[in-house]
C-alpha cells in the first residue's frame, strides 16, 4: 500500500496569540516573549553578537537644548562601526562612513528639534535618534533624518530625564565637517 507524505505544515498558516517562550529575534524591535524587554534590553539576547557590542557607537560629547557643536564626524571619538541602521521608522543602509555621537538628556517635557547642518556641498551626513537607555546599537535607533539640500532634521517628543543618543553617520563612506543643534519647546 502506498502512502502519501503529509505536507510540510507552515506555521504561517497556525494562528497563534501567544508570545515566543524567550526573545530569539534581538534585532527585529519587538518584544517577542512578552516580558517587557525588547531585543538587546531582553536578557535573552545577552549571548546575541549584536547585542555584546556595546561599543558600536559610543557618546562623546553632550548636548543640550539651546546648545550645539561643530565636528567632523571621523574627528577624535568617531567610531566607524555602523553600516545599516534600523529605527523603528525603517532600515537604512550604506551609512559606511565614520559616525559620531552625542548624549542628549531632555531637560524638559515636550518636543526637542535636532538639526544637522552640513558645511560642505559635497556628501550626505545623516542623524540617528537612538534610545539612550538601550546600548549604543543599531536596533536602539527611533528615528532618523537623512540629509537633503545640507541639512537633516528630527522633531521628537521628550520627557523630562528622558536620554538619547544622536548619531551623525556618512553615508557611502562620507566624512566632513558639521553644526549639529538641538532647540526644545517645553510643555
Amino acid at each position: 500500500m502506498a502512502t502519501t507524505a503529509s505536507p510540510a505544515r507552515n506555521t504561517l498558516d497556525v494562528a497563534c496569540d501567544c508570545a515566543a517562550a524567550t526573545e530569539t529575534l534581538c534585532a527585529d524591535g519587538k518584544d517577542n516573549d512578552a516580558d517587557g524587554a525588547v531585543d538587546c534590553a531582553d536578557s535573552d539576547c545577552s549571548s546575541d553578537p549584536i547585542c555584546q557590542a556595546t561599543s558600536l557607537c559610543q557618546p562623546d560629547y553632550p548636548i543640550a537644548c539651546g546648545g550645539g557643536d561643530g565636528f567632523n564626524n571621523a574627528g577624535p571619538g568617531s567610531t566607524n562601526a555602523i553600516d545599516t541602521w534600523q529605527c523603528a521608522d525603517g532600515t537604512f543602509s550604506k551609512e559606511s562612513g565614520p559616525e559620531f555621537t552625542y548624549s542628549y538628556v531632555a531637560d524638559c517635557t515636550g518636543k526637542a528639534t535636532i538639526t544637522l547642518t552640513n558645511s560642505a556641498s559635497t556628501g550626505y551626513l545623516d542623524l540617528y535618534i537612538l534610545d539612550g537607555a538601550q546600548a549604543c546599537v543599531p536596533t536602539a535607533c527611533t528615528q532618523h533624518a537623512l540629509m537633503s539640500a545640507g541639512k537633516a532634521t528630527a522633531t521628537i517628543a521628550v520627557t523630562a530625564g528622558q536620554k538619547f543618543n544622536l548619531v551623525v553617520d556618512g553615508y557611502s563612506g562620507y566624512s566632513g565637517d558639521y553644526t549639529l543643534t538641538a532647540t526644545c519647546a517645553c510643555n
